[in-house]
């Protein structure tokens, strides 16, 4: 099958994105190979070459749908013209939305107009208020992990064996970033583990190292040495207790925290949010839970639902919320065998079964698609076009691209500069504005006429 894959990683991801979102974007083509992968970022234009393709499919990749909350808003409109023509284009799509919560009414509309069949949503609660009409069609939207085990991770960790803990240098680690307050106080707690854990073990001689400070943050190798550095790992579960449908409640805290950056979170709430708080908790499986597990290190998780299969006490050491039961939790820190037996266990229940491994959950994608084409009497256009014109529609829309991109950057410099102009004296609202207007609709005709006339989002 021939199949567009719809991201918003950037051209550079292999270098600076996060490596669960870099396993997660390439999981398809890892595991089903046999098919024609090809992806489009979402600040690169669109070309005829793209928009003419019969694609069989269309993964559509939560970092493509996060650009719902670019600001200012028109940059979302000016995406969803580049990708209107989806809405009747008659390949199969998928989409894997993150954080369905925030602003989730755009998210729906959005996916309304994409036409896509169906929906992959990381919070297990609450479909109904999320996709009110999709919720009542079983066949539309399931439920997915925030990530899962990366196989090729998984069989190296399992044949070489990971490192013992008593041997690893930190004793507590942990990593994480204090999420805005649009969150609620559900979000706000990967923060808040992070620092009264710190606090209260401050005293305990052991060697922690927590942080929730942006500039601490670690991607690649340096977070993978970090897990197999770290004895135990702190962790919670992923989400939001506050349903933002439009992102007026993003907007108003942002405002507000502007003016106020000292501002605390239940001043902060009182203005933007009062009473929304708790109304929903949309929560979700951290792929840190995999992450860490593969890696070997003992898990301290704060007492909630995780898995099916998963225990406390058994498979990871769980800390009270209030943290009454901190001193037990350090014994198990302070004691190597204790916590290599949960490790140990945490690795035998996740990491060796396949249930939550990538290639499985490729598998069931690609049953899904299966079905959804069977149901619609459609073929795999792979046995019509051959591998030579996929590969011929990648190199015309490569080449599109060389010549569409400075004919956007000179359109957005263009607007800018009108938007500029016309906001001056009244005695400079002539000649200029109407100069720069017609250089502008001049670029305008010049994208039209190698490629599509909607442009991608940029920011700045």
């Amino acid at each position: 099958m021939n199949i567009l894959v719809l991201h918003g990683l950037g051209e550079d991801f292999l270098e600076r994105a996060r490596g669960t979102s870099i396993i997660h974007l390439l999981s398809f083509q890892r595991h089903r190979g046999e098919h024609n992968y090809y992806l489009q970022d979402v600040q690169k234009a669109v070309s005829r070459a793209l928009r003419d393709f019969p694609f069989d499919v269309v993964l559509i990749d939560g970092t493509f749908l996060c650009w719902r909350w670019v600001r200012p808003r028109f940059l979302l409109d000016q995406l969803r013209d580049s990708y209107a023509w989806l809405g009747s284009h008659p390949a199969v799509k998928i989409a894997f939305p993150q954080d369905d919560y925030d602003q989730s009414r755009i998210l729906v509309a959005w996916l309304s107009e994409l036409r896509v069949d169906y929906v992959y949503s990381v919070c297990r609660e609450h479909h109904e208020v999320l996709y009110p009409l999709m919720s009542a069609r079983p066949d539309s939207i399931g439920t997915a992990l925030t990530g899962y085990v990366d196989d090729v991770i998984a069989d190296r960790m399992q044949a070489m064996g990971r490192p013992p803990i008593a041997s690893r240098p930190i004793d507590v680690g942990y990593r994480a970033r204090d999420l805005p307050a649009y969150f609620g106080s559900f979000g706000r707690l990967k923060a808040e583990i992070g620092r009264i854990f710190s606090e209260r073990a401050s005293g305990s001689a052991l060697n922690l190292d927590i942080s929730c400070d942006s500039n601490d943050a670690l991607i690649g190798e340096r977070w993978t040495d970090f897990l197999l550095d770290s004895k135990c790992s702190l962790g919670c579960s992923s989400g939001s207790s506050v349903l933002d449908e439009f992102g007026d409640i993003r907007d108003a805290v942002e405002t507000y925290v502007a003016a106020h950056p000292t501002a605390t979170f239940e001043e902060i709430e009182a203005h933007a949010f009062p009473g929304l708080d708790n109304r929903y908790l949309f929560d979700a499986v951290s792929p840190r839970l995999f992450e860490a597990a593969v890696f070997g290190s003992c898990q301290i998780l704060l007492e909630g639902a995780y898995l099916p299969g998963i225990h406390a006490g058994e498979h990871y050491v769980e800390l009270k919320r209030d943290f009454s039961n901190l001193h037990d939790v350090l014994g198990v820190v302070r004691d190597p065998r204790a916590a290599q037996t949960i490790a140990d266990a945490c690795f035998e229940a996740l990491i060796v079964p396949t249930r939550y491994r990538y290639s499985q959950r490729v598998a069931e994608v690609f049953e899904r698609i299966s079905k959804i084409r069977a149901s619609r009497g459609l073929r795999d256009n792979a046995q019509a076009t051959s591998n030579i014109k996929f590969h011929r529609m990648a190199a015309q829309h490569e080449r599109a691209l060389e010549r569409l991109d400075p004919l956007y950057s000179e359109q957005a410099r263009l607007e800018r500069e009108l938007a500029t102009l016309q906001i001056q004296s009244p005695w400079r609202r002539c000649y200029r504005p109407a100069q720069a207007w017609l250089n502008l609709v001049g670029v305008r005709a010049n994208i039209r006429r190698l490629g599509f006339p909607g442009q991608p989002p940029r920011r700045g």
